[in-house]
């Protein structure tokens, strides 16, 4: 029997490093560059932005439209829960990314056509958890071509 959820998300380290690193050579990138010091500032000061927006919606997970639990449903659908506690049926859209450490899931709200990207590092959910997520996600994906839907 496959463990179908409730997937409930934790921040992860490995998530802020990432967006951390990329933001800083973005950074390095702007000041390296030749533009004035005055447009390097202020693409810093965007970069740094990003990066708080990045880090509260997809690590900490304490911004309103942040993904914070979801569940497989049933009939391809998944029962995602925001931050602020709204909850909606979504599909999974086939550009979604597993791997052994990443899973970059990408869902589409049936009720609002609204996309939301949830991107789990190993450490987003505790290890037995990312694993189980890891075997429906594949199982999914094998009845989806074996039914030509994926």
């Amino acid at each position: 029997m496959l463990y179908k959820g409730p997937y409930k998300l934790k921040p992860s380290l490995y998530l802020a490093t990432v967006l951390s690193v990329l933001h800083a050579a973005a950074v390095l990138v702007v000041w390296a560059s030749t533009m004035p010091w005055w447009l390097a500032s202020l693409l810093s000061l965007l970069c740094w932005l990003s990066l708080q927006y990045h880090l509260h919606r997809y690590v900490y997970l304490d911004m309103a439209l942040a993904v914070t639990t979801f569940s497989y449903a049933a009939q391809g659908n998944w029962l995602i829960e925001q931050h602020n506690g709204e909850r909606y049926i979504a599909t999974l859209l086939p550009d979604s990314v597993v791997t052994a450490e990443v899973l970059w899931l990408h869902f589409r709200c049936l009720h609002t056509g609204w996309r939301y990207k949830v991107p789990l590092f190993s450490d987003s959910l505790a290890e037995p958890l990312h694993r189980r997520l890891r075997v429906l996600l594949g199982s999914l994906h094998s009845i989806n071509e074996i039914h030509g839907l994926g």
